[in-house]
C-alpha cells in the first residue's frame, strides 16, 4: 500500500488576476519539492475545462499538474467563493496551512509548512 502524501491544493482561475499572480510562486515552491516523494501539488480550475487548463499550463509553461472542476464540486468542499485559495493537506487528511486570495507573505510561509510537515 502506498503512504498517504502531503498535499498541496490550490484553486484558481484563468480569469483570476490574483490567482495569475501566485501560480510562479506556487510553481517555485512544487519545483524545490519536486524531488520529495511524499508531496504532491495539485491545482484545480474552478469551473474551467481541461482543454482550457491544458492550453493555459502548455502556453505559461507550467509544470504542476492542473485538473478541471467544470462544475465547481470540488471547491464547494472547500469553499463557496475568494480565489486562489490553497490549503496543505497533511497525510491524515488534516488541513493543516490555508492562505486565501493572494498573500506573499503566507506564500513564504507554505514552504517551511510543507518541511515541517516532512519532518512529523
Amino acid at each position: 500500500m502506498e503512504r498517504p502524501k502531503i498535499t498541496v491544493l490550490s484553486f484558481f482561475a484563468t480569469w483570476c488576476g490574483p490567482c495569475l499572480t501566485e501560480l510562479p510562486h506556487l510553481q517555485q515552491v512544487a519545483d524545490r519539492f519536486a524531488e520529495q516523494k511524499d508531496v504532491v501539488f495539485l491545482v484545480v480550475g474552478r469551473e474551467e475545462s481541461q482543454e482550457t487548463l491544458d492550453a493555459f499550463a502548455s502556453k505559461a509553461g507550467y509544470r504542476l499538474p492542473f485538473v478541471a472542476d467544470t462544475e465547481g464540486r470540488l471547491y464547494s468542499v472547500f469553499a463557496k467563493k475568494i480565489i486562489p485559495r490553497t490549503y496543505v493537506i497533511d497525510q491524515t487528511g488534516t488541513i493543516r496551512f490555508e492562505i486565501v486570495g493572494f498573500d506573499q507573505e503566507k506564500l513564504t510561509e507554505l514552504d517551511a509548512k510543507i518541511r515541517e510537515l516532512i519532518q512529523e
